[in-house]
């Protein structure tokens, strides 16, 4: 697998990972994971304020189908 794949999957497991840990505990209290997910929201929207928007969205699901392509081929090729 090429070096630049392999860093980014760990990078997206690394993520998983963290916001597992930032749930755990959360998943018996509702309220508490709302508000984390309110706040995760709110962050997110400061950071890039068209990160909800339609466009945005229609973008970033051309990224994942690209993605998708590129490590169904990176994988058949290993």
């Amino acid at each position: 697998m090429d070096p630049a794949w392999r860093q980014h999957l760990d990078a997206l497991r690394r993520f998983n990972e963290w916001e597992d840990q930032q749930l755990r505990g959360l998943r018996e209290d509702y309220a508490g994971a709302l508000a984390w997910m309110a706040e995760a929201w709110e962050l997110a929207r400061r950071v890039d304020p068209d990160w909800c928007s339609d466009a945005r969205g229609e973008e970033h699901v051309r990224h994942l189908v690209r993605l998708q392509a590129a490590l169904e081929k990176a994988h058949l090729g290993s």
